[in-house]
């Protein structure tokens, strides 16, 4: 290869002079065009072209001339006119090439602001990464946790263009005005990218899943980039990040070791539907319990260094009930025996309207002792369950059903099965309380259905998640869904019916005010994630409520607590729980007065608890027990 000549050279070094920016380019002309208007004030100096200016009236005038073609024609001496034309030409290719690589920098800083490229300058701001159908939700109910902070911050990182989030957000945010949303363009999974959002200076991060087949794979990959990115992790934030297979979790405890709160979307979904759908009313009390607009589950520390037992704490606030303690290594219990002795180092976990402005009980509790019964426990009956669709979910809700049911069950399954899937799956099912049997059939069809309906307990509708599109299955589901309504309206025979919809907007076309018509979607998962970002530790409280395990929430006959003979108050009712080693956090209403509205005949934390209350034989109290 020839050697390159001074020209090649002296271009290819320009080039990389010119590749750094318009800054650079800029400097580059500015330096031109001062050494063109010295030299030829120089020029004009020695051949005394201006009479008897000076130096530097002779670069001030020149400099005029270049951003000013008009100055020459002021002119008056021919070999003072050509030096200052050449003045003026220079001038004019030089300011003019300024000019265009100005206008060209300002339109590249204009075009990066609307790729939403620029660093987050902000502290204490809730971080989401991904984009899903339900992030309006997640916003909502961060804006509700934060309605009383001052100027609020939630910044987005996802892989869309900046400005068509912004104007969704706009439009579908109700009260966006009560809080910054700032959007940024980029990749979660990118630890480049990652740094734009201010990850050290952030309260939380919320990870969403996206619907790739490799959702849990990417997870990882995030995961990875903000611990390698963030410094001083522990002490700044923590993270909420949802696995759509519990296969992966344990993939996800080698690369953070314990430090991010995962939500495992199938199982929490599962057992929401296996638990709402056997306890009409029970909806009512986990919706209230996610949504930040009712009561919310909180970490409080003790109001002072008292030594007291659970059954002096669980009503010790006027506006809360204490269901269980949380200690300094982190570990709760719920539902402890009244006459356990809490640390006073343990933090209360409270159920209430808001933790921020809670009020201790001054006034005297009023029990009716000669009300309280301890009547023998209910003796459970087999229950038997229509099951409507088939989705990957389907398995995991039946094997939560059989648990929570008595020997004897049925299981009366309803459902398209194209490839084979429902029947694979339930013969690899072990159950011991339910009997399945499976029909194959239209579930859009009301002779079909009309064929094998029966007394049914409870009736399920899951999505076909696995066989159509998003907006097909809840097509499917809502026309199913319709005809049971109507199987309901025109019978004798009244049964609960939870519903499952995959996108979270179509709910608002089935939803009922019927506390027995529940309608469950992923929105119920952004409900989730956000309480768990707003309060650290919270997820493994909501666990243990959905797992069968220890102590879950049950809708109980209020005649094994109470003599329903006389009116009673809440605190009657939580001292009934106790003498049972049950809390009761509420109660539901079998006929709700027209006085209290559609939907209010489920009371959560009741904020009279003075006041006293007659129920009737079909009432039930909702507590937190270990067994139903």
């Amino acid at each position: 290869m020839p050697e390159a000549t001074v020209a090649q050279k002296l271009r290819y070094r320009l080039d990389n002079l010119f590749a750094r920016g318009s800054v650079v380019m800029i400097l580059l002309l500015v330096v031109a065009t001062l050494t063109l208007v010295f030299l030829i004030s120089l020029v004009v100096l020695a051949f005394h072209l201006s009479g008897t200016q000076s130096f530097a009236e002779i670069m001030w005038q020149s400099a005029l001339r270049m951003l000013d073609p008009g100055t020459i024609a002021e002119d008056e001496t021919w070999p003072y006119r050509i030096t200052m034309l050449v003045v003026t030409i220079g001038g004019i290719l030089l300011v003019g090439a300024t000019i265009a690589v100005l206008t060209n920098g300002l339109d590249v800083w204009m075009r990066k602001l609307r790729r939403g490229r620029s660093i987050v300058v902000e502290s204490g701001h809730t971080i989401i990464l991904g984009w899903s159908p339900y992030i309006i939700e997640i916003i909502e109910q961060l804006i509700l946790a934060r309605v009383n902070a001052h100027n609020p911050c939630i910044t987005i990182l996802a892989n869309k263009d900046k400005a068509e989030m912004e104007d969704f957000l706009r439009e579908h945010v109700s009260d966006i005005q009560k809080a910054r949303i700032v959007c940024r363009s980029g990749s979660p999974i990118d630890a480049v990218d990652l740094r734009i959002v201010s990850l050290d200076t952030a309260k939380s991060v919320i990870v969403l899943r996206n619907n790739a087949v490799n959702a849990d794979v990417e997870l990882v990959k995030i995961l990875l980039s903000l611990f390698k990115d963030a410094k001083q992790y522990h002490a700044r934030y923590h993270i909420v990040a949802e696995v759509s297979d519990a296969s992966n979790i344990a993939l996800m405890e080698m690369v953070h070791e314990h430090q991010v709160e995962l939500v495992k979307v199938g199982e929490f979904i599962s057992r929401l539907v296996a638990q709402t759908s056997r306890q009409p009313g029970l909806s009512v009390v986990y919706s209230e319990l996610l949504d930040f607009a009712e009561n919310d589950l909180y970490f409080v520390a003790q109001p002072d260094r008292r030594t007291r037992t659970f059954g002096e704490t669980v009503l010790l606030y006027e506006n809360g009930v204490v269901i269980g303690v949380r200690n300094r290594a982190g570990k709760h219990r719920l539902n402890l025996p009244a006459d356990h002795v809490i640390d006073p180092d343990d933090e209360l976990v409270l159920m209430a309207h808001d933790s921020r402005i809670l009020r201790r009980e001054t006034r005297a509790l009023e029990i009716d002792s000669d009300a309280i019964v301890i009547g023998p426990k209910a003796t459970r009956l087999a229950e038997h369950i229509l099951f409507i669709g088939w989705n990957w979910r389907s398995a995991a809700v039946i094997k939560e059903l059989d648990v929570f049911t008595v020997p004897g069950s049925t299981l009366t399954i309803l459902a398209l099965d194209p490839q084979g899937a429902m029947q694979r799956e339930l013969a690899g099912l072990v159950l011991k309380n339910i009997t399945v049997d499976a029909h194959v059939c239209d579930t859009t069809n009301r002779d079909a259905l009309h064929r094998h309906l029966r007394a049914y307990d409870h009736v399920i509708i899951m999505a076909y998640a696995d066989i159509f599109d998003i907006q097909h299955a809840d097509a499917h589901t809502i026309v199913t869904l319709l005809h049971m309504r109507y199987f309901v309206q025109h019978s004798s025979h009244r049964f609960n019916i939870v519903s499952e919809i995959m996108d979270s907007r179509n709910r608002e076309l089935i939803e009922s005010s019927d506390v027995d018509d529940f309608v469950v979607s992923d929105n119920m998962v952004s409900l989730l994630l956000a309480q768990i970002s707003e309060n650290r530790g919270i997820n493994a409280v909501y666990t243990e409520l959905l797992t069968v395990v220890d102590n879950e929430i049950y809708l109980k006959p209020i005649t094994d607590y109470i003599d329903i003979a006389h009116p009673v108050s809440f605190h009657t009712l939580v001292t009934a729980g106790l003498r049972r080693n049950e809390v009761a956090v509420g109660y539901r209403i079998a006929n709700a007065s027209p006085g209290l509205g559609e939907g209010q005949s489920v009371v959560i934390n009741p904020r009279d608890k003075f006041a006293l209350v007659q129920f009737t034989l079909h009432d039930k109290l909702i507590v937190i027990s270990e067994e139903e």
